[in-house]
């Protein structure tokens, strides 16, 4: 909320009416934005008293106006560094840290690679044509087998050939989650003998498709 404030009254200039957000407001903010995102309704039509899609909810905790204006001055840290995303940082840990202790995960674990759709300009933004969301930032993933439930993730900012990244993220990534003798299933990006090799060191077993030409590889 601070970070919102402060951000606006910068972008609106000297003399700018904004009224101060609270954590409160910006609580109500994100659970309408998620709801919105969840139910796939567009933001006129859920505010609209005359639409079929009208959503009482959405009336109630806040105008219009005020939504429209905390979706453009929405500021999560005023960081000055040499992240890309440094500005929503502090967000990504928070979200990764509650996803990895928000439960207990199953035997089974899983790693692949997904894309976080996004149609702003940013150095970090890459294009999959093979994923659902073409457009955006590249995200590593984790999650549980069991469900599909989201245990841990990365957002890479880098050439994804970068020598090692293919065995370093997943060792990574799968830390929290090592030592119980776990299995996890990855395709032949990242399945290889030295990350196998890796992995049952830390009492970890890989089970995934493998490139026939990949180092390691019995011929």
């Amino acid at each position: 909320a601070k970070d919102t404030n402060r951000y606006a009254l910068d972008a609106l200039g000297p003399g700018a009416e904004w009224e101060n957000t609270t954590p409160r407001e910006i609580y109500a903010f994100l659970g309408l934005t998620m709801f919105l995102c969840a139910t796939g309704i567009p933001t006129l039509e859920a505010w609209s008293p005359s639409s079929t899609f009208h959503q009482p909810i959405c009336t109630n905790k806040m105008a219009l106006k005020r939504f429209r204006d905390l979706h453009s001055y929405l500021h999560v840290a005023h960081e000055e560094s040499d992240d890309p995303i440094r500005q929503v940082r502090p967000l990504i840990q928070a979200l990764d840290n509650r996803f990895t202790i928000g439960r207990q995960p199953s035997a089974h674990i899983c790693m692949d690679e997904g894309v976080a759709a996004y149609k702003g300009r940013h150095k970090g933004w890459r294009r999959l044509d093979c994923k659902p969301a073409r457009h955006g930032f590249f995200v590593y993933e984790v999650a549980d087998c069991s469900d599909g439930y989201l245990l841990t993730f990365e957002i890479s900012l880098g050439p994804s050939k970068t020598p090692g990244v293919n065995t370093r993220v997943p060792l990574g990534l799968t830390r929290p989650f090592q030592g119980q003798w776990r299995t996890l299933y990855s395709d032949q990006l990242y399945s290889s003998p030295e990350l196998a090799l890796a992995l049952l060191d830390r009492q970890t077993l890989l089970v995934g498709s493998c490139q026939p030409d990949r180092l390691g590889v019995p011929t």
